[in-house]
């Protein structure tokens, strides 16, 4: 595909953290959010913004023009990288890279236009990935990302996507066993009785028309009737429980002969391009027979650390066609949502054939692959379950729920009132911002509430507000890095802030306890293994989090004098001082 750098679309890039485009757009209905992809605290001084409204066909012909221009306020000494990434979503929820090209690199003041032109796209609906990146110092890159969604179809361009690939989600009622699939079931159910239920049925006729005949007995035979009462009153207690036991134990043995296990894994591709383990996830193997097509269930279970789930059962007890494997976005650390309090998403397997498998064994590995829409949500199950663990050692801190949804961005952010982190679009991008939530909504577990802050709006990680907001967010800033193992915090945007340089002499960034950025530097320097300057302790991660969850702490001077009273070393104190917090 041709592509030409002609005049049309605008990007802007800014040197204002506040500047922003949000904006809800429509496409028959459904509404995606256009905005910049910034956590609420990213340092970053360069933003992206487009207008949709200069996006345009060109010919008729597939021709896309987008309007744009790249703006900078203030002069910066360090070049700026533009980059795009168009994809394709495909029918079975699958994206494909299109195109990709840098279209600029260098140094600029105050405004540059450029131009974009996508030539002969087909009929479908794609999703336009502008990232932006600048490298300040070697502790610190500023970035920025965004999103344009939009609709090709014959004649005209439409912002947005007409359908969101959701047709692999599921309603949470559905999970709970009440489907179409198994009222249907319940429905047909004689339809789907097996030979053992017809034998019984049989007997259970036969002694009917038994007694019916009984009840016909001529009045000259009840003398012989009653002699045989007799004798079968004479049948001990002990040999009845002997029969019923025999009787048992040759169900069991019945039954047994008949089970057969089928297992398999689940994996997906992280962020680094890893195949790792769906871990402690729901699992559900559903089945089509001869009698019904819709998919009922078989079975669930959760896998284990390895990603592996396993599943007995009575191969006659249907007569079974297909099999499949589903896993849910459901694991022991929470829930991964595309609506409040609706649905989740569900991964699935290829269909199998029960003839390939009527003897049991192994189904192989279900892979999510990299180009599945839905990863994003393997990706947030994969951190809430490393950041539980994490902490359940020495605590349990309860569950978290996630919404995510692909093509919108109400904002990275842990709703208290809900109970429920709200995350953009490409929050998932970042490693860091959802574990930085999740730490918001296991705090929130602990004490029972957020303590009280008063954090700007926004609010950024280098810049003081008082001791609340220094507290709150420099534990869900410690415990990023801690559960990464980094001390390098990234945004979805590109940016990223080494919470391991700054010290007293550096440039724009506030002193004391008061910054989240300094209480996070400051836990991190408690817990790492590198001495740099006054920072010369390293203690377990567990240690702090016994402190934390020791009573309600509400600042980081009553988490040091908790340290203290507790009898941890008071030594550690030099890990604050290297990062301004003196007490």
């Amino acid at each position: 595909m041709k592509k030409y750098l002609t005049g049309c679309l605008a990007l802007f890039l800014a040197l204002s953290p506040l500047s922003s485009t949000d904006g809800f757009v429509k496409a028959n209905g459904l509404f995606v959010k256009n905005n910049e992809i910034k956590s609420h605290n990213d340092p970053s001084k360069l933003f992206i913004s487009s207008d949709f409204g200069k996006l345009k066909m060109k010919n008729k012909k597939g021709n896309i023009e987008l309007n744009v221009k790249m703006n900078l306020n203030k002069e910066i000494n360090s070049d700026v990288k533009l980059a795009y990434l168009l994809s394709i979503l495909n029918n079975d929820g699958t994206i494909d890279e299109v195109a990709k090209e840098e279209i600029y690199r260098g140094q600029f003041q105050n405004e540059k236009k450029l131009n974009l032109l996508f030539d002969s796209l087909k009929a479908g609906q794609y999703k336009l990935d502008l990232q932006a990146t600048s490298i300040i110092n070697s502790g610190e890159t500023w970035g920025a990302r965004q999103n344009v969604y939009f609709t090709v179809r014959e004649d005209k361009v439409i912002e947005g996507w007409v359908e969101q690939p959701t047709a692999e989600i599921v309603d949470q009622f559905e999970k709970d066993g009440n489907t179409k699939e198994n009222q249907s079931e319940q429905v047909n159910e004689e339809e789907h009785v097996t030979e053992d239920e017809k034998e019984t049925k049989d007997k259970q006729v036969t002694e009917d028309e038994q007694v019916s005949e009984d009840e016909q007995v001529p009045e000259d035979r009840q003398e012989t009737e009653d002699e045989l009462v007799s004798e079968d009153e004479q049948v001990t207690e002990d040999e009845q429980v002997t029969e019923d036991e025999q009787d048992e134990q040759a169900t069991v043995r019945k039954l047994a002969a008949n089970k057969i296990t089928i297992s398999g894994y689940w994996k997906f591709y992280d962020r680094y391009g890893k195949l790792t383990p769906l871990k402690y996830t729901d699992v559900t193997v559903r089945y089509q027979s001869q009698s019904s097509t819709y998919w009922n269930t078989l079975g669930s279970m959760e896998t284990d650390a390895n990603g592996k789930w396993s599943l007995s059962f009575d191969p006659t007890s249907r007569q079974y066609t297909k099999l499949r494997v589903e896993a849910a976005s459901i694991n022991r650390a929470g829930t991964v949502r595309m609506k409040s309090r609706q649905s989740y998403y569900e991964f699935f397997s290829e269909e199998i054939n029960f003839s390939d498998i009527a003897n049991g064994g192994s189904i192989g590995t279900t892979i999510i692959q990299k180009n599945d829409a839905k990863l994003y949500a393997a990706w947030l199950l994969d951190d809430m379950y490393r950041t539980r663990e994490k902490l359940v050692a020495v605590e349990d801190p309860g569950k978290v729920t996630i919404i995510w949804n692909i093509g919108e961005n109400p904002g990275a952010f842990y709703d208290p009132n809900t109970g429920e982190i709200f995350l953009n679009a490409d929050s998932p991008l970042s490693e860091d911002i959802p574990v930085h939530e999740i730490a918001h909504a296991h705090m929130d577990n602990l004490y029972k509430r957020i303590p009280d802050t008063k954090c700007g709006r926004p609010h950024s990680i280098n810049k003081g507000y008082d001791a609340g907001c220094g507290w709150v967010e420099g534990w869900a800033d410690f415990m990023a890095l801690a559960v990464n193992n980094n001390p390098v915090f990234t945004w979805a945007s590109g940016s990223s802030v080494d919470l391991e340089v700054p010290n007293a002499y550096t440039a724009n960034w506030d002193h004391g306890d008061i910054v989240e950025g300094r209480v996070a530097g400051a836990l991190w320097d408690m817990i790492d293994t590198q001495n740099d300057g006054l920072d010369t302790m390293s203690g377990p991660f567990s240690d702090i989090y016994k402190v934390m969850v020791s009573t309600q702490i509400n600042t980081f001077s009553q988490f040091w004098k908790k340290w203290v009273s507790l009898g941890y070393d008071p030594s550690f104190i030099v890990c604050l001082h290297q990062n301004t917090i003196y007490y």
